[in-house]
């Protein structure tokens, strides 16, 4: 018989059947232990089924169920004094044979533990078939644990973790794994405190390789950042597993209201909320396409915990994000008493003209004027008191004209250059298109280029301008023109048609109802369109574009931004920058430019288009990756004019620049090209570049690779999926 060593697995076989193997394992008087015999290749006809005897009726034994594991038993094991017992091992059914693990720790007295703290990041590697690691941390009385792991690198395992507490018994049944992707995540409470252990395996059994594990402590964690609302906050997932706190003050009765931007695919920011007791409110997976909104039942201290839900993706799951939040109830109200220098004109005595100078402190550059009239020849026949009053409400007048010149400032946004907005609605013309087959009514959704920069509309209404300060301008039901200045500035559109300027600094602009067209200018932005058909433009920076409803036009600029259509037919232009542009749900069109851009479709059918048409060598020296996601989606590779991604060099093959199309499926998307089959073959993959078909184009002395093709095993040129124009 084979003694065990705890924290030493043991790699067996069983290789005639019904042959049993037998393992002896020392236990001393108070000891806890896990044990856990495990098939190595599943559906290899082994089944394996332990059998642990009992030498002396001082040991209890119960069999742990794993439902997520195949092939694996587990057992806790207690010994109330000195003990050796027999651990046999053979085929469920006495018919199969094959290879099988065995591995025991003591979970009271782990050995060869390391320890760990709450709210820092671990990083593991399980290098031993059937190994599994130890650790142990120290917990508080009365703690709730939110516990996170997931494996990563290459190779990877998908984690597997037990839990014990400080008497040295599980406590992982029963609770709910929070990670539905390739990771383990949950939360617990520590009734009583000390020191727990910790075990990870490879819940898939055969796989050794890397993985991250990280606790942190709800409420009150360990390292949290204190977060405002209507404030951009920036921040980055390192490594997997990490995860990363926030916290934030709330009353009761508030509307948390949360929207984000990531790095995108196969980065997805998850968030979890939970409320000051540390009871969980609510989480979203994907927090840049649906936003992450709940009602705050208790006032106090709430923590926001975030991490990456994309766990299966090697080494590339890691990714940067920005979020910004609102408190409806509390912190929409508080801007109002901006209006509060009305107590300036103490000397009138009459309460109902007060209110009235009220709008003047809002136009602060247009008071100046008001004491101009005071000389007032009038007066000077009639008691000074009759005519203050009088020329109050003259003045009143006077600022409303004022801000009616102010639309000359329009011009500053000197974002004027094209006139036409014909912001290429994408709708298909396909009466322009004489070539065969309706599928070729695409390419005219590209020559109709979304080039043309926004105009600024032209709209009646008063103008509030904001100062070097961070500003918070709030409109109202009637349509504005908001403008900040210097200054990280907050504004909010209101009802009817705003036009928004966030001009110089880290600004929030918020378009909420109607038809909104909001400016980011300098700085990094966050532009939210709300409700209706919205134009959000980002300029200068690294901007954060999310159009929510209606049919929305948004454009990065300059600087590598991040767009979101979400519901509506949308428009989505990239801009200069490396730029991730997400149409979410409808008929969208995103189109790059120059950089290497992340276009993905989601929902919806859509056409994507990874370099600036209207560009000669579209797509030179460009790396574009597009993913189409749900629906019948359009890849345009060249139009009537041009084909994409080829670099005029004739005497190379243009490995540097290329489409790569990661979700291609042949049943319902098409894959546009310039010219005829005859000017392109497909082949394998080159060397050193990723997975797929290569598409090449074969006008020239050397073919050029103009895509890489995922999602179909091998598509064939010969297929209608190929249109051509």
């Amino acid at each position: 018989m084979t003694s065990i060593t705890f924290g030493v697995p043991i790699t067996g076989e069983i290789s005639v059947p019904g042959e049993e193997d037998t393992y002896t394992l020392d236990l001393a008087a108070g000891d806890q232990v896990y044990v856990a015999v495990a098939d190595l290749v599943i559906n290899d006809g082994l089944f394996t089924s332990a059998t642990v005897s009992l030498n002396q009726n001082t040991t209890t034994i119960e069999n742990v169920e794993n439902s997520s594991i195949l092939d694996k038993k587990e057992y806790q094991i207690s010994a109330s004094e000195d003990t050796t017992i027999e651990l046999s091992v053979k085929d469920e059914f006495d018919d199969g044979t094959g290879r099988y693990t065995v591995f025991a720790q003591r979970t009271n007295n782990p050995v060869g533990a390391t320890p760990i703290n709450v709210g820092e990041y671990a990083a593991g590697n399980l290098s031993i078939v059937g190994e599994e690691d130890v650790y142990t941390v120290e917990i508080q009385p009365g703690d709730k644990i939110f516990l996170n792991t997931s494996g990563f690198g290459d190779p990877s395992i998908a984690p597997d973790v037990e839990l014990f507490n400080s008497d040295g018994i599980l406590i992982t049944e029963g609770l709910e794994n929070l990670s539905d992707n390739g990771g383990k995540s949950f939360s617990f409470n520590s009734s009583s405190g000390g020191t727990y252990t910790i075990l990870v395996g490879d819940a898939d059994n055969p796989n050794t390789g890397n993985y991250g594990l990280m606790l942190q402590r709800i409420p009150d964690p360990i390292g949290a950042i204190p977060a405002n609302p209507n404030q951009v906050i920036s921040g980055s997932i390192d490594r997997f597993g990490e995860i990363d706190t926030y916290t934030f003050e709330a009353q009761a009765g508030d509307f948390f209201n949360m929207n984000a931007s990531d790095s995108g695919f196969p980065f997805e920011l998850e968030a979890r909320l939970y409320d000051p007791n540390g009871t969980f409110v609510e989480s979203e997976e994907d927090v840049p396409l649906f936003g992450l909104q709940a009602v705050l039942e208790t006032g106090g201290t709430y923590t926001l915990i975030l991490d990456n839900h994309n766990l299966d993706f090697g080494t590339n799951g890691t990714g940067n994000y920005n979020f910004a939040f609102e408190l409806i109830n509390s912190s929409t109200p508080a801007p109002t008493p901006t209006p509060e220098p009305t107590p300036e004109p103490e000397p009138v005595p009459e309460p109902t003209p007060e209110p009235t100078p009220e709008p003047e402190p809002v136009p602060e550059p247009e008071p100046e004027p008001v004491p101009e009239p005071e000389p007032q020849p009038e007066p000077t026949p009639e008691p000074v008191p009759q005519p203050e009053p009088t020329p109050e409400p003259v003045p009143e007048p006077e600022p409303t004209p004022e801000p009616v010149p102010e639309p000359e400032l329009t011009p500053s946004p000197t974002p004027t250059p094209i006139v036409a907005p014909p912001i290429v609605t994408p709708s298909p013309e396909p009466t322009t298109e004489p070539e065969p087959e309706p599928e070729p009514t695409l390419e005219p959704e590209l020559e109709p280029e979304p080039e043309p920069e926004p105009s600024v509309p032209q709209i009646s209404g008063q103008s509030i301008a904001g100062s070097s300060d961070d500003d918070i301008e709030i409109g109202t039901e009637e349509s504005e023109i908001l403008r900040g200045f210097e200054g990280a500035d907050l504004l909010f559109g209101g009802a009817e048609d705003d036009n928004l300027f966030g001009n110089d600094g880290n600004d929030i602009l918020f378009g909420n109802q109607d038809d909104d067209f909001i400016e980011g200018g300098n700085g990094n932005d966050f532009l939210y369109g709300g409700q209706d058909d919205d134009t959000l433009r980002g300029q200068v920076g690294q901007d954060t574009l999310f159009g929510d409803l209606g049919d929305d036009y948004l454009y990065g600029e300059d600087d590598n931004d991040w767009l979101n259509g979400n519901e509506g037919t949308d428009i989505l232009k990239a801009g200069d920058g490396e730029d991730t542009l997400y149409g979410g749900q409808g008929n969208d069109t995103l189109e790059g430019d120059s950089g290497n851009d992340i276009l993905q479709g989601d929902r919806g059918n859509d056409f994507l288009i990874g370099v600036d048409p209207n560009e000669i060598d579209a797509g030179n020296g460009e790396i574009d990756t597009l993913f189409g996601g749900e629906g019948s989606d359009t890849f345009s590779l060249g139009d009537s004019l041009q084909a994409y991604y080829d670099d005029g060099d004739a005497t190379v093959s243009g490995l540097n620049d290329y489409a790569l199309i990661g979700d291609f499926n042949a049943d319902e998307d098409l894959i546009q090209l310039n010219g005829s089959r005859q000017d392109y073959r497909l082949d394998e993959r080159p060397s050193g570049l990723p997975d797929g078909a290569a598409l090449y184009r074969t006008v020239g002395d050397n073919d050029e690779l103009v895509a890489i093709i995922q999602g179909t095993p091998f598509p064939s040129l010969e297929e209608d999926y190929f249109i051509f124009v």
